[in-house]
Formats: C-alpha cells, sequence, structure tokens
C-alpha cells in the first residue's frame, strides 16, 4: 500500500513534465513551419 501511495504521484509528476514538454515541442514544431511557410 505504501509503494502504490509512493508510486501515483511520482507517476503523475512524470506525466506532466512529459505532458509539458511535448506541448513546448508542438509549439517549437509549428513556429517552426510557419516561419518556412511565410517567411517575413
Amino acid at each position: 500500500m505504501i509503494w502504490f501511495l509512493v508510486t501515483l504521484p511520482t507517476f503523475a509528476v512524470i506525466s506532466v513534465i512529459a505532458i509539458i514538454i511535448l506541448l513546448n515541442v508542438l509549439v517549437d514544431w509549428f513556429h517552426y513551419n510557419a516561419l518556412v511557410v511565410l517567411p517575413p
């Protein structure tokens, strides 16, 4: 039971960090594509 209580928050933190990283990568990718398709 203690192992479960320790593992659950750790998994939640890892999931949140992974989602934030994925969002940052997607934003960078969209910005890169926008610059390539529509140069200033």
